[in-house]
Formats: structure tokens, C-alpha cells, sequence
């Protein structure tokens, strides 16, 4: 670990790294007296927020982050439901409509067509028995 050490006749400061089993001793270099070892408290800051790895982004509670969460999750189930990303849901929607109508005239088609042949069928069967 690194400590810091202060010499208290000439006010020099030191960064002396040592293990934490080892004797904290340290002389300044400069006059040769003893220094003494200096504690430095963290400085923490309460409530500030965190970062959050799902989100990508710092944010201030708990409340937030399941707020922005919800609003992301809300996102990219709209996107899921716009087919790709890339098309504006406007143009995205007209092709989807396009596509409907013309899968609806095709059942249609197949749907006269299949009419049309058991028609035949059935007049072929009338003419014959």
C-alpha cells in the first residue's frame, strides 16, 4: 500500500509504498528526522448516484434507474414492434399496409380460384352422372 509520511522540522512529504505487515517507518531524505505518518480519510460523497452498466450512464437513485429502465425497456419493445430500426415508423407502417393489402388480394385470388375449380368439378360431376 501506499502511505504518506510528513516530516514535521522541514514539512516534506513523502509516498512511501510498504506492506502493510512491514514497520511504518520512514526518514525524510532532506534532514534525517523521523517522519510521521500521515492519515488521510477518504472522501465519500453520500447519495450522489452510481453507474449503472445496464443504462451506460451515471443516475441519481434507485427511483431513477428503474425509471429510465422502464423507459428503455418501452423503447425497444416499440422498436421491436416497427420490423427494423432503421425505417421511421410512418414509411414503416405504409409498407406494412402495402404488404397486408396485398397478401389479402392474394387469399382472394386463391380463394375464387379454389371456388371457380369446385364449381367445375362440380358441374363436370353433374354432366357425367
Amino acid at each position: 500500500m501506499i502511505y504518506i509520511y510528513l516530516c514535521p522540522a522541514c514539512g516534506e512529504q513523502y509516498e512511501v509504498y510498504q506492506r502493510m505487515n512491514d514497520k511504518h517507518v520512514h526518514f525524510c531524505e532532506r534532514c534525517g528526522i523521523q517522519c510521521k505518518r500521515v492519515f488521510i480519510v477518504p472522501h465519500l460523497k453520500k447519495n450522489e448516484g452510481f453507474f449503472s452498466l445496464q443504462l451506460g450512464k451515471y443516475v441519481r437513485s434507485q427511483t431513477e434507474f428503474n425509471e429510465e429502465l422502464d423507459r428503455l425497456r418501452y423503447l425497444h419493445d416499440l422498436q421491436d414492434n416497427l420490423g427494423d430500426n432503421r425505417t421511421p415508423k410512418d414509411e414503416w407502417v405504409e409498407q406494412k399496409a402495402k404488404k397486408d393489402q396485398a397478401n389479402l388480394e392474394r387469399i382472394k385470388r386463391d380463394m375464387e380460384e379454389m371456388e371457380r375449380i369446385a364449381y367445375e368439378k362440380e358441374k363436370k360431376g353433374n354432366i357425367d352422372g
